[in-house]
Formats: structure tokens, C-alpha cells, sequence
């Protein structure tokens, strides 16, 4: 049975008692005072009493778990329970030996006293080295900074014609040229239609900003220059056309963008692509003039950037310049890590330690199998793989990299991954006794086929 009182809250708390008030033998106790006592002394009973009943739940005078620690007997806590040169006879799980003959440390599995086991680990901060894999996405999103750290790729110039048509990314190529006209792209129609067309092999993800101007109208309402951005296979998914004849400025769902446009005046164009969505946000001379528009049709990327101008209908000669055509900066990519194969002799894998630099944004670290497969997700800095991956498993690190900003540059720099082996697996495996004893060979061959060279 609980402890238990008779005391019972009861009266009024009466008031504090004050310096100076006192009472003589046989003088009854001020009222007052009376009730500030007893009201507090029956408080503090029951408050001991509550905490009495929590320590010994039991009644039995013994706290509880008065022999633990966070709930385990002495033989279970860490340090050393016996330090000694003998073995002992306590076999009860996780206690701990030092064995002073010769310094070893065991722990016992309930069983068996076993020695700890040795660890290996590999270690980089720099993946330019040889010995780890940097697969990048199939267009790429991130590269590798000069000190070997994975970043986000930040603006690239496609073409600028500083020096000449070619483009300055080998990523792209001119299907049909412009010449080269100062340091700008040169497009005449002579009474016909005529084009530069800029393509990509692999379609990429990214905003692009291009430069257009057109040197003047033919006055024919038929007549027309373009600027036009597809998909892959040839899929249109933004068009935007200056109608001559001082016409007007349409889009491809034949929407009017502007109601006349300016012969001889620079259009620079910034498209805010959210291809997953299927809308952009068009940018003209810095003025958002349309926001989270459709497109034309839903593509994975942009392939193919078109310029044109027609003037087939009016006979007339007019050319068109472009300048300035840039792939965004990547706002998102990943990167997986393959380092060559750990020690044959692992038994378990233990943790994985990385560094980063955030700079405001993401950074995001997942485990793979070697297929691919997600071991762990979003695994913690020091954290514990040795329950997620197989010690016949050579992980991967997945590196996701996100950005709000593209001032900002978070950065992968690094990472360990620590395994576990059997007490006394020290030093070089057989694998890489085997691949030194090799290299050494070849070392010696090339020596003397040297030496007889010089005999």
C-alpha cells in the first residue's frame, strides 16, 4: 500500500510571518500565523509524500532502480568491470575486461570474453582522386570545384561570338550557323525564310536567356521574325513572333504579347523554366512579362534553339542578330560517389561522416546499394550504417544539392566511411599484398630492361 496521509488541505494560507512577531509559553498561537503554518506544512507533507511514493512504488523501502544506471545493473555499465590478468568468470553480457598482460580490452557476449574489433576506413576531401567515382547526371547539374569539392554548375555561356560562330559549349551545336557579324550572330533573308539554328544533343533543364534584333520592317503584313525554343524531337514549346507591317507581338497560342514592337532595339529574353510543371516566367528587356505562362507542349528540356526571319512575301532583304545565349544557373542536381572496394575482410560497416558547405541551402546525403537501391535516406552527419547496408555491399553516397538562391554555393567536400573487421586483421589484406607484390614486380621489370639499355 501507498503512503498515505490524513492531512487534508484545509483554511485559509493566512499571512506571511513578519519580523518581529513572537509568542510567549502558554500564549496561543496567532491565527494568522496558525494558518500560514499549517497550510504550508501540510503542502510540504504531501508533496514528500507524492515523491516518496514515485522513489518506491513498491512500499517496500528500496528505491527504485536503485542498483541501475539509466536502467542497467552494475554489469552492464561501461568501463573497465574487471582489470586483471586472468580471465573471469562473470560471462554475463557486455562486461568489460582489461587485460593488463597485454593491454587488450575484451567485453563479454554472455558467452565468451572476445577481444574488440579492428576497424578500417577510407577517407576523402578530394574527388578528383583516382580511387572514388564521380558519376554526374546524364546532362549534368553539378561539377567538381578545383579543390575536388561537387557544386552546383553555375551560368554557362553558350554563345557569345567573341570569338567567332562556334559556341563557346561544346554541349551545343550550330545545325544551321549565322555568320558572324562583329561580335554577333548574323541572319539575312533575302525574299525567303532564313534560320540559325542552335541545338543540343541531350535536352537540358535549365532557364535560357538568348538576345534578338531585328534590323527593320518589310511593311508586309505577311512577312515575320521568330524566336523559337523545342523539346526534344523537335517538340515546340515556345514560339514568339514580330509581325511586320507594324503589326504586333504574338505568342504561340497566337496571344498578343505586345501591340507594335521597335526595329533596331535589343529583346532580351530570360525564360524562368519549371519544366516538371510545364509553365515558364518570360523575362523581356528585365520586365516579367508573363509568369508561370504554359507552355506550347509540356517538354523534359530545351534541344533546340531557333531564329528566325521571313520575308518571303515582300521580296525585301533584312537581317536579324543574336548575341548572348545562356544556359541558366542549375538550381538542383545530383551526384553519386562509388569509392573503390573497402577491405575484403570487412565484417560489418559502422558509421559515415561527411562535410559540407550549406551557404544557406541544401544539402541532402543518401546511402545506396550498388545498384542503386536507397539504403538510407537523408542519413545524419557520424551516422549508422551498420543495421542498413550488407557487409558484402561497397555503398554508394547519393548527393542531392538544391539552391533558392544562385548567388548562394552549398558545396559536398568530403566524406568517411568506417568498417568493422576481426580482432588481429591488421595491416595489408591479401588483395593488397597481391596488388603491391604486382606493382613491385612491374617496377623491377622496367629497372632492368633500363639497365641493360645503358649496358
Amino acid at each position: 500500500m501507498a503512503y498515505e496521509t490524513l492531512l487534508k488541505s484545509w483554511g485559509d494560507p493566512g499571512v506571511e510571518w513578519k519580523d518581529g512577531w513572537a509568542f510567549a509559553k502558554d500564549e496561543p498561537l496567532p491565527a494568522e500565523w496558525a494558518n500560514f503554518l499549517f497550510d504550508n506544512l501540510i503542502k510540504d507533507v504531501q508533496h514528500l509524500i507524492d515523491h516518496t511514493n514515485t522513489l518506491d512504488p513498491e512500499t517496500d523501502g528500496t528505491v527504485v532502480n536503485a542498483d541501475k544506471v539509466d536502467g542497467l545493473h552494475a554489469d552492464q555499465l561501461g568501463g573497465f568491470k574487471f582489470t586483471q590478468v586472468e580471465t573471469p568468470d562473470n560471462l554475463t553480457e557486455s562486461v568489460s575486461w582489461h587485460k593488463t598482460s597485454s593491454g587488450l580490452l575484451y567485453i563479454s557476449d554472455g558467452e565468451k570474453f572476445e577481444a574488440q574489433p579492428e576497424i578500417g576506413y577510407q577517407e576523402y576531401d578530394d574527388f578528383t582522386v583516382s580511387d572514388v567515382a564521380v558519376t554526374f547526371d546524364p546532362v549534368p547539374r553539378t561539377e567538381l570545384t578545383d579543390t575536388g569539392s561537387i557544386k552546383l554548375i553555375d551560368e554557362v555561356v553558350v554563345a557569345d561570338f567573341t570569338d567567332g560562330v562556334k559556341p563557346n559549349d561544346r554541349a551545343w551545336e550550330w545545325t544551321t550557323a549565322p555568320s558572324l557579324s562583329g561580335t554577333e550572330g548574323h541572319v539575312e533573308s533575302v525574299g525567303n525564310t532564313a534560320s540559325a539554328v542552335l541545338t543540343r544533343e541531350a535536352p537540358v533543364a535549365q532557364n535560357i536567356e538568348a538576345r534578338l534584333r531585328i534590323d527593320g520592317d518589310t511593311a508586309n503584313i505577311n512577312d515575320a521574325a521568330h524566336l523559337r525554343l523545342d523539346g526534344p524531337n523537335g517538340t515546340r514549346w515556345f514560339q514568339i513572333t514580330f509581325n511586320d507591317g507594324g503589326g504586333n507581338v504574338t505568342l504561340h497560342d497566337n496571344s498578343e504579347l505586345f501591340a507594335s514592337w521597335s526595329p533596331g532595339s535589343n529583346y532580351d529574353f530570360e525564360f524562368d523554366v519549371d519544366y516538371d510543371a510545364g509553365t515558364f516566367t518570360l523575362f523581356i528587356n528585365g520586365v516579367e512579362e508573363l509568369t508561370d505562362y504554359p507552355m506550347e507542349n509540356a517538354v523534359s528540356g530545351t534541344s533546340e534553339i531557333t531564329f528566325i526571319t521571313d520575308t518571303s512575301s515582300s521580296g525585301y532583304t533584312r537581317a536579324i542578330y543574336l548575341d548572348s545565349i545562356v544556359e541558366g544557373a542549375r538550381e538542383y542536381g545530383e551526384t553519386i560517389l562509388t569509392p573503390v572496394e573497402p577491405d575484403e575482410r570487412i565484417t560489418d560497416w559502422d558509421i559515415l561522416r561527411y562535410t559540407e558547405t550549406e551557404d544557406g541551402e541544401t544539402v541532402t546525403v543518401d546511402v545506396l546499394d550498388e545498384v542503386g537501391n536507397v539504403l538510407v535516406s537523408d542519413i545524419e552527419n557520424h551516422g549508422d550504417i551498420s543495421t542498413a547496408v550488407p557487409a558484402g555491399t561497397n555503398l554508394q553516397i547519393r548527393v542531392r544539392i538544391a539552391r533558392s538562391n544562385v548567388a548562394n554555393n552549398p558545396t559536398f567536400d568530403g566524406f568517411y566511411r568506417r568498417w568493422v573487421m576481426r580482432p588481429g586483421d591488421t595491416g595489408l589484406s591479401k588483395k593488397e599484398e597481391e596488388e603491391w607484390k604486382a606493382m613491385d614486380t612491374r617496377a623491377r621489370y622496367r629497372h632492368t630492361r633500363l639497365a641493360r639499355r645503358q649496358s
